[in-house]
Parts: C-alpha cells; sequence; structure tokens
C-alpha cells in the first residue's frame, strides 16, 4: 500500500516567515554548517585511516569484510526506506 503524498500546492498556503524568524533560522543554519566542516574533518581522518588499515590485510578478509559491510549497508537502507 502506498503511502499518499504530501500536498505540494495547499487551498490555504502558510503564513509567510517573518524576519526575527529567518534570522533565527538563518543563525541555525550557519552554526549546523560550521559544525559540520569539523566533524567531517574527524569523519576523513578516520576513513583514512581505516583504508590504509584495510591495504595491509590480505585479500580474503578484505573481501569478508567489505561483504559484511556491503550486506549491514543494505539492511540499514532498508530500515531506514521503512521509517518513512
Amino acid at each position: 500500500m502506498s503511502t499518499p503524498m504530501r500536498e505540494i500546492n495547499p487551498d490555504t498556503p502558510a503564513e509567510p516567515l517573518d524576519e526575527d524568524i529567518r534570522a533565527e533560522i538563518s543563525a541555525l543554519a550557519t552554526r549546523q554548517a560550521r559544525a559540520g566542516r569539523g566533524l567531517m574533518r574527524i569523519v576523513n581522518l578516520a576513513g583514512d585511516r581505516v583504508e590504509n588499515g584495510m591495504r595491509l590485510l590480505p585479500k580474503p578478509a578484505r573481501a569478508r569484510i567489505e561483504t559484511a559491510a556491503r550486506a549491514a549497508l543494505s539492511r540499514s537502507y532498508d530500515l531506514a526506506s521503512r521509517t518513512r
């Protein structure tokens, strides 16, 4: 059974945001962007180290790890798609 689509053009559209709310949203977006930059640096650093470590493993071990990771990602995507 499919989920009904959200109404794209409602008969009664939402009121426009006032300037105070727009400023607050803008400040929050800027804060999130700054926080994300630092987090992405850490993630990339950790990822580089993991990838370098994987290169040291024998090919059969790498293949088993990659297969397990692929299966875990597939299951997580499937689960995430059910929550929408």
